[in-house]
């Protein structure tokens, strides 16, 4: 984007974002509110200090300076962190990653020992098709070995790396991670931005090419979580995951 903005709180840099990310994302932000807010009580969304700001996406197609995409970016994490504190995640808990996974692009991921994360995700980590993938919102997905270990018994042959997360974690209880959600891993501060929708290169993992079986609007809490960064740092397998009040 031509306009440069940045911003202290939300970590948002125009730089970061090409035209074609600035339309997706302003894209993604009905959905993505939708899943922050959802069951959240009517309380908990008044007291969200921005819980009817998301509405910028209303003028996505005619309005995307760099100013736009910040504030649908900033409204929403804020959005997300209010209600959060208000109730509407786990409060608090304490896991450890068991599989750090990298590729030079689509899936399976690899696994490595421990990586460098910055803004744009990990170090080393590429994804082949941007056209859903690589916002910085995205920068990290998040999967838990104990939902893998679920669909498996189902007979879906998963494993971790195969759907294409970037650290799978253990020991979390993993339906009440919701987007608003800060995790603290290794020297890592991240903040689950969204579900992730499933991709059809992930059909070979699943019985019958059903790779929906992981859509967060099919069953709740067995999806992969992406996270913006909000600090960056280095990971190790074996690394306590917190998830923070």
């Amino acid at each position: 984007m031509d306009d440069r903005v940045t911003c202290d709180i939300c970590r948002f840099d125009s730089r970061a974002y090409t035209a074609h990310d600035a339309e997706r994302t302003l894209a993604s932000i009905p959905i993505r509110w939708a899943w922050t807010s959802e069951g959240a009580t009517q309380e908990a969304l008044t007291r969200s200090p921005a819980a009817g700001a998301p509405s910028a996406a209303d003028h996505a197609a005619t309005a995307l300076g760099a100013t736009t995409v910040h504030e649908a970016v900033h409204h929403l994490q804020e959005a997300g962190r209010a209600l959060h504190v208000a109730g509407a995640g786990t409060p608090t808990d304490r896991g450890r990653v068991v599989q750090i996974n990298t590729s030079g692009g689509g899936v399976p991921k690899l696994p490595v020992d421990r990586v460098a994360i910055g803004l744009r995700g990990l170090m080393g980590d590429r994804q082949k098709a941007r056209r859903h993938h690589g916002r910085v919102w995205q920068a990290v997905s998040l999967w838990s070995v104990e939902v893998i270990e679920r669909l498996r018994s189902e007979g879906h042959p998963l494993a971790p790396g195969l759907a294409g997360e970037n650290l799978t974690v253990a020991g979390i209880d993993w339906p009440r991670v919701r987007p608003g959600t800060r995790v603290a891993v290794g020297t890592v501060l991240l903040e689950v931005s969204s579900y992730c929708t499933p991709c059809t290169k992930n059909a070979q993992w699943f019985l019958r090419g059903d790779f929906n079986r992981m859509h967060h609007e099919r069953e709740s809490g067995v999806s992969r979580l992406y996270a913006s960064v909000l600090v960056d740092g280095e990971v190790a397998v074996g690394d306590e995951v917190v998830v923070e009040p």
